[in-house]
């Protein structure tokens, strides 16, 4: 399996959140909401820009997997994302090693309303930008299910270094792993991103690999876009 950086870039307009979808992610549900004619407008003058969603992977032959230690081990190198992840990728063979972002507009614009005191506005902003990555990202997990698929593997779910209970600190080995990439995506000495709308993490492969649910329940990560996911999952579901 080919060990290169595969990327993917898209128009912002094909990952924007739609109105519908970013209520959703918000839990907005009154129209008379000032926040609402803020977003119709925002999200059309996006869409007139020429800007991109850019990202990718990298696969890797995993060499060892040792759930109680919360170890993955590859010959390039280590993580450690505990033994949360490591049991919810127990089946793998191969893991692809991901990179995605949304890119600077969405944070410059949400310091810009920031700077002029425009509080909702600038959180608005900063949710498009956190929810465009996402379906960005959801794009390129996509693709790689159905290449995948065509060799007679499986995908997990995508899990990301600061969730499911995986350190932050193991980013440094996460890109040390990814290596030189050509996305605008650096890591700083916190260990967080810039751009800061981007995301970072692993996809297990394998050909008994299994699609498990976020382990919400034993997280201490209140605020995590995957929570919100499910438990809207799981509402509209009942």
């Amino acid at each position: 399996m080919d060990a290169a950086f595969r990327k993917y870039e898209f128009p912002i307009a094909e990952v924007l959140p739609t109105v519908d979808q970013l209520s959703d992610f918000l839990h907005l549900d009154d129209e008379q909401h000032p926040a609402w004619q803020f977003i119709i407008d925002k999200l059309e003058e996006i869409r007139g820009l020429d800007l991109k969603a850019v990202g990718g992977y990298r696969i890797y032959p995993v060499g060892q997997l040792d759930v109680k230690a919360g170890t993955l081990a590859f010959a390039e190198g280590m993580l450690a994302p505990r033994p949360q992840v490591c049991g919810y990728l127990r089946e793998s063979e191969f893991a692809a090693l991901f990179l995605c972002t949304a890119g600077f507009y969405f944070t410059e614009e949400s310091h810009a309303y920031n700077d002029r005191d425009e509080i909702l506005e600038s959180y608005l902003i900063d949710a498009m930008g956190s929810s465009t990555v996402e379906n960005a990202m959801n794009r390129i997990q996509e693709m790689l299910s159905r290449d995948m698929e065509q060799q007679g593997l499986h995908i997990s779910n995508r899990y990301s270094p600061g969730y499911c209970n995986w350190p932050l600190a193991d980013q440094k080995n996460l890109f040390a792993l990814i290596g030189d990439q050509p996305t605008p995506v650096r890591l700083g000495e916190s260990c967080l991103m810039t751009p800061i709308k981007s995301v970072s993490g692993i996809i297990g492969i394998g050909s008994q690999m299994k699609k498990r649910e976020y382990g919400c329940a034993i997280c201490e990560n209140k605020t995590c876009t995957y929570r919100r996911i499910l438990s809207r999952s799981r509402t509209q579901a009942g």
